[in-house]
């Protein structure tokens, strides 16, 4: 359970929900162009995101590059399908997508002509990271589009609502909202549907961190309580953290479950140009001010 929302106006937001029944030690981490990934060229653009640092590097679950270019990974399950690699295209995993073509790509149109040569495939992580069913929605200030692995290929789709959440398909999910409307439910489909409607309805202010609020304040409609959902193996997912990349100005604001309080890490007074992973553990426990 998760949902994106990408939004154009005087800045262009991007953002998610993170919605698990657990925390994996996610952290806003900064890539610099020098920092060595696999499946990254020894010299890329610099990232910034909330990621899951494993063996040192970084498995983004969403970014935003120097470029402004943004890309988020969703859970898709039952819809998700993995091919073998191949002599004609490149093999990517799954879990490297994201910072594979924002280390490369500098727009969207960069990035969709790069992943016409993709194949992703199913390899692990890690044995004890066993692979995940997923799509992406990828945005910067021209546009949207989502990305999905399925069984007849790489399909990649003009997203103009700018909005993806979970299974179905991305070209069934929209069927399904047409016809269902606006619903108050948290499916897949009710949380699409109502962040496509209040996304056109959100007005948002004009400075980065106004922005950034109003941003946050739109994804609260979308957003997971604890003990609202629970899963047929009995966990309690929740949003766990939600995020929103100013791609104008580089910057990652975020709340997480536990802490309210807009926390923000900008690119601009980082060193893009170091080998070393800046890394800032997601703040849990709740800010109160006493007076």
């Amino acid at each position: 359970m998760c949902t994106a929302i990408s939004v154009w106006g005087k800045r262009h937001l991007f953002g998610r929900t993170l919605d698990l029944a657990r925390t994996y030690g996610e952290a806003v981490v900064l890539t610099p162009r020098r920092f060595s990934m696999e499946y990254v060229e020894e010299t890329h653009y610099a990232l910034l995101g909330v990621a899951h640092l494993f063996a040192g590097e970084p498995l983004y679950y969403d970014a935003v590059n120097e470029h402004g270019l943004a890309a988020a990974a969703l859970n898709f399950p039952g819809e998700a399908f993995y091919h073998e690699a191949g002599a004609e295209k490149i093999a990517i995993p799954a879990y490297a997508l994201i910072p594979w073509v924002l280390s490369r790509a500098k727009t969207l149109e960069e990035a969709v002509a790069l992943l016409g040569n993709v194949t992703v495939t199913g390899e692990a992580v890690d044995s004890t990271l066993p692979t995940t069913p997923l799509h992406w929605i990828l945005a910067d200030k021209s546009g949207a589009v989502t990305v999905e692995s399925l069984a007849e290929g790489l399909v990649i789709a003009e997203n103009t609502q700018g909005v993806l959440t979970n299974a179905p398909r991305f070209g069934k999910q929209l069927a399904l909202v047409k016809a269902r409307g606006v619903e108050g439910d948290l499916s897949s489909t009710a949380r699409f549907g109502r962040a496509a409607f209040y996304k056109t309805r959100t007005v948002v202010g004009e400075s980065a961190e106004e922005a950034a609020a109003d941003f946050l304040h739109l994804m609260e409609t979308v957003s997971v309580p604890k003990g609202a959902v629970t899963t047929p193996e009995g966990e309690l997912p929740y949003t766990q953290y939600t995020a929103c990349a100013d791609t104008c100005s580089g910057t990652c604001f975020y709340t997480t479950y536990g802490c309210r309080r807009i926390r923000a890490v900008t690119m601009r007074d980082k060193d893009l140009d170091g080998r070393a992973l800046y890394v800032l553990p997601l703040s849990r426990p709740e800010d109160v001010l006493y007076f």
